[in-house]
Parts: structure tokens; sequence; C-alpha cells
């Protein structure tokens, strides 16, 4: 020490300084906030969530607009456009031709998907990434597993009432400014945007029944407990602003059917020489959309048509599974209307909530955790903010476990606040 001290006190603190080391809560001014957001807050719902998840890393991915450097290889980015675009262009054909969803042939479905395909591919001007053999696999790959979703599709729409009524709808063509506008406590204004990926409507005399569809290229379903921490918020707002547009353009009662999630994918089944109808019921099985449903008859029915018989026990296209005595088994993802309106309550307010915490200037390095799901997995930011649980001052915004029933009574009670 006295060697340092005498000659070298720079090397001195820099030792004691990594030795002694502490972080501390990383918070900037409301100026600086408002130069990044360019005066009020215009943020996508997906965003408010990343922001939920980990406020720093929100900070440094669209605050800083760091990101990766890419090379020119299909990225999961890419896919997951071309997933997307390729849809909503073959879900205009069809809007385009003399058919519906129902009516649709088979032949000509394949024919307009290749279609839809080709001009994507043309659109994204990435055609000098299949030049490579893994891009070209890759291509193949995406394709076999549009043809794959198209088919399930069809499927699932043609077992029940619902049609689907629009691709990649954004909220501002189905809502006004105001209901996606929160004005925060300092003045200044949250303005959400985002896009649904495909809304089915199914209409009655006197009703809109309204069922959302996520398209991911993972799997996924609708969890409580990471919507009460607002992890988990999008399909639910997204449900909240349609039924609101919706019962704005009309003058009949627009009724939340359904939010889901349905895993792009074309999957691989175990084969025992079954015939063709039981792989397809395999196929089926697999590609079963996931979420919530509104525990109505008439919702039930409208979104598979082989419950209304009451000798059906399974649905092939979502999951419900029905007793002998008419009721449906816990497993099954239905709602009572009751939590659904306390599901879009609670999430409108948590929206508010999040955006309170974004205009202070809010962005601590404090990932959630949450059971084993951490919010540091897979992100590309470690390098720049060093979080290291095992340092002073650092460590993960730990989230409570709670059961089904309570996270539904604390809703009610913050929707009821």
């Amino acid at each position: 020490l006295s060697y340092f001290g005498g000659h070298r006190e720079k090397e001195l603190k820099k030792i004691l300084d990594a030795v002694f080391f502490e972080h501390h809560t990383d918070r900037i001014s409301q100026a600086v906030m408002s130069a990044l957001n360019h005066g009020d807050i215009r943020i996508s719902v997906s965003r408010l969530e990343q922001y939920a998840v980990c406020a720093y890393r929100y900070f440094l991915q669209y605050g800083l607009k760091l990101s990766e450097k890419r090379d020119n290889a299909f990225a999961a980015y890419d896919i997951g456009n071309l997933y997307h675009e390729a849809l909503e262009r073959f879900s205009k054909k069809i809007a385009d031709s003399p058919y519906s969803w129902q009516t649709i042939p088979d032949e000509l479905t394949g024919r307009m998907m290749d279609e839809a395909i080709a001009e994507t591919f043309e659109e994204m001007k990435r055609t000098d990434v299949l030049d490579s053999f893994r891009d070209s696999f890759v291509l193949k790959m995406m394709q076999n597993t549009l043809h794959r979703t198209v088919w399930a599709v069809m499927k699932q729409v043609r077992a029940g009432s619902f049609e689907p009524s629009g691709f990649e709808v954004t909220l501002a063509e189905i809502s006004s400014s105001e209901a996606l506008s929160y004005e925060l406590s300092d003045q200044t204004r949250l303005n959400l945007s985002g896009t649904i990926d495909r809304m089915d409507t199914y209409e009655t005399d006197d009703r809109i029944y309204v069922k959302i569809i996520d398209y991911k290229s993972g799997n996924r379903d609708i969890d409580l407990l990471s919507m009460f921490y607002g992890l988990q918020i999008q399909l639910v707002f997204y449900m909240g602003v349609a039924v609101e547009g919706l019962s704005q353009s009309g003058g009949k009662e627009v009724i939340p059917a359904a939010m889901m999630y349905y895993h792009v994918d074309d999957p691989v089944i175990d084969f025992d020489g079954e015939n063709e109808s039981e792989i397809e019921s395999k196929l089926l099985q697999k590609l079963k959309p996931h979420g919530k449903i509104f525990n109505s008859p008439e919702v039930i029915e409208a979104i598979d048509a082989s419950f209304a018989g009451g000798e059906v026990s399974s649905s092939g296209g979502v999951d419900m599974k029905r007793k002998k005595d008419g009721s449906l088994y816990k497993s099954s993802t239905v709602v009572s209307g009751e939590d659904f309106a306390t599901m879009l309550s609670f999430v409108k307010k948590k929206v508010r909530a999040l955006g309170e915490e974004m205009s202070r200037g809010q962005i601590d390095v404090s990932p959630y955790l949450l059971g084993g799901q951490k919010g540091c997995t897979y992100c590309p930011y470690h390098g720049v903010c060093g979080f290291d649980p095992s340092l002073m001052g650092y460590d993960y915004r730990r989230l409570k476990s709670i059961s089904q029933e309570e996270i539904l009574n604390l809703m009610k009670e913050s929707a009821d606040a």
C-alpha cells in the first residue's frame, strides 16, 4: 500500500474501486426522458412489456437504440416478419377472391400461399441471403411451415362460425386516439400503438363476438401471473381496444370471446400406422392455439360447432374438454365473463402504472426473476449493463408467485380501486 500510495495513486484507486464496487440505482431526468421520447411517450404495447421485463434493457434498446451487428443470414427477426407478412398477403388474396375462408378450394389455397410467400420475399429485398445453402434450406422449411399453418387455420376456422375479418390490424384502425392515450401525472401523455395479427368475428342479430389471435414462432400461453406483473399485457390490451372500437362503430353489443396464441410450426408427430384422418387429428392437436375463452355455450359452439351436439368430449381446435355431465374440465382454457372483464380493466391500469414509471425516468438495472424465468435470458446487453447479482447493489426484481384465484382477486381489487 505504501508503494502504491507513494507512486501510483491512480492505480490504487482503480483497484480499490473494483474491490469495493457497489452499483447504484439508475434514473434519468424527466428532461432527458422527454428528449428521448421527443415530448410525449409514444410506444408500442410490446415495448411496454419489454420495459416491465427490464427497464435498463428497454432504455438501451429503444432509448439509446443500441443493437447487435447483423450479418446477411436469415435471423429470427426476418423469419417472424415473413410469417406475418405472408399470412397477411394470403388473407388479402382470399378477400379479393369470390371465396371465403369457409369455401375456398384446397388447391387454390396452396397456390395463393405460394404467391404470397414469393411476393413477401420480393418486398423484403433480402434475396441476397438466399445465396447460401443454409438460407435456401431455411426458406424451404418456412414455406412448409406456412403451408401447414394455413391448412391448420382453415381447419380451425371451418370448425366453427368465426370468420377472419382482419390481418395485421393496427389499433389506430379500430379505435379512437383517445382510447390509446393516457395522461400521466406529470402532464405528459402515454400514446400506445400496436398491431393485431388476426381478428376473427362472429355476428348474431344483436351481438358481435371478437376473437384475437397472435402468431408466435414459439409456444406461448396466457399466464395470469405474468399479466399481473406487466410481463404479458399485449393480447389483453388489444382485446380491450378491439371491443371498445367495435362498440363505437355499430349498435350491436360487442363481446370478447377469445384471446389466443397460435404457434406457427410444422410439427413432427409419432406415426404408428394411423390412417390419414388420424394423422390430421394428431397434427391439429399439436397446432391448437392457447389462451383464454369466454365460458359461454354460444361462444364455445361458435369456436367449435362439434360441441353443440353434446357428444364430443374434446375439441380438435382449442384446449377444451367436456365431462359427461356437460361441464368443462378445469384444464379447459375458459374463463367467466366477470374474469374476462377483470383482466381487461386491470391491464388498462397496469399500462398507466408502467407509463408513470417510465415518465419518472426509472431505468433500473433490475431484471425480473419469477420462478425459473429471468429477464436476463437471451438479453444481448449484458456486456453493457454488467449485471451480476453477486455484486453489491445488483439484484433481480424478485416477483412473488401467487395462486390463480389470488391473482384474480388482486386484479379485481385493483380494477375497483
